[in-house]
């Protein structure tokens, strides 16, 4: 290798010139592909994010269009049950009104008043323990709370398989004749209620998946519901004194209402579904009691709930449900 005239280092070869240029090169190109890695990650993220929101707002519009047909099918309810209950009693030629009609209702204004004495001895048994419970950091009042609300959930809910008692005890406070008749809770009531219960977040996925399941099914169950109700209002009742096409319209009127009793019956076991979910696997037994007693004198409302659940979670998108 040749020296310098003035004795300073070599000049470099051509090849080692050529090696320290590639080496270079090979820094800048390694860099520039992580540039363009990261580049081409953070567009991928970008388009996963737009399809996530995408696919979300898609879904709470399907979620929406289902909360909609239920309210508006269940508000069919009342007047379906009316014209089945006149259908049959053409049918059968029976009065409006008669002694037993009377006599069946009395009974379950008596059935509803036992709810009552129970319902109000659950309050008063629970509501001191769950106040000792906030300050003993689930000493033994946490835990008499909870036996408490076990040893009590059974005879609750042999009581709630009666259809007649549950439809009342969800149309009205459950307070004894005379006393005061408190409105209603609102949503926000609800949402308040809901919020005191500090659920996981691992509860609260659960009831939004839970909830999201029923709607999904009360909708087809209403589905049919409101097509057999066309079918029925479609229907014309016989002249019980003409001889022609009685038999084709008894039975025809027969095969609707027995369609109707199966499909209610469908409904019935979906409520006791959400009840068994709600009240024994979603929530812990100070969470259901705590609900209870908050919601006295109405009982606690399992789908406002969830409702709410929902609504806090993804706050905006309230949900429009109806209660029940």
């Amino acid at each position: 290798m040749s020296t310098s005239p003035n004795g300073s280092k070599p000049d470099p070869t051509p090849a080692a010139s050529l090696m320290a240029a590639a080496v270079a090169a090979s820094q800048m190109s390694e860099t520039e592909r992580n540039f363009r890695e990261r580049e081409k990650n953070r567009r991928a993220q970008a388009r996963f994010r737009e399809r996530q929101k995408v696919k979300h707002g898609q879904t709470e519009k399907r979620m929406e269009e289902l909360e909609a047909a239920v309210r508006d099918l269940q508000l069919q309810r009342d007047a379906l049950s009316v014209k089945a209950e006149m259908l049959e009693r053409c049918l059968h030629n029976e009065p409006q009104q008669d002694a037993s009609e009377r006599e069946a209702q009395q009974q379950k204004e008596e059935r509803f008043q036992k709810f009552v004495e129970f319902y109000k001895k659950v309050i008063q048994e629970l509501a001191p323990l769950l106040v000792r419970a906030q300050f003993d950091g689930g000493g033994d009042a946490h835990k008499a709370a909870a036996l408490t609300w076990r040893r009590m959930v059974p005879q609750g809910i042999a009581m709630y398989q009666d259809e007649d008692l549950r439809m009342m005890v969800y149309s009205r406070p459950i307070v004894g004749p005379g006393e005061p008749q408190p409105e209603k809770p609102d949503k926000a009531m609800w949402r308040h209620i809901t919020a005191a219960l500090q659920m996981s977040q691992q509860q609260q996925d659960d009831c939004v998946a839970v909830r999201s399941a029923y709607l999904a099914s009360m909708a087809a169950i209403m589905e049919e519901r409101r097509k057999l109700n066309t079918l029925m209002q479609d229907m014309q009742i016989p002249d019980l004194d003409a001889n022609a096409n009685i038999a084709l319209h008894t039975a025809k009127a027969l095969s609707a209402m027995e369609a109707l009793k199966v499909n209610v019956k469908r409904e019935q076991t979906l409520q006791t579904e959400l009840s068994t979910q709600v009240w024994t696997l979603l929530l812990t037994p100070i969470q259901a009691a705590s609900a209870t007693v908050a919601a006295s004198p109405w009982l606690p409302d399992k789908l406002a709930i969830l409702d709410a659940v929902a609504a806090l979670a993804s706050p905006g998108d309230a949900s429009k449900t109806p209660s029940g």
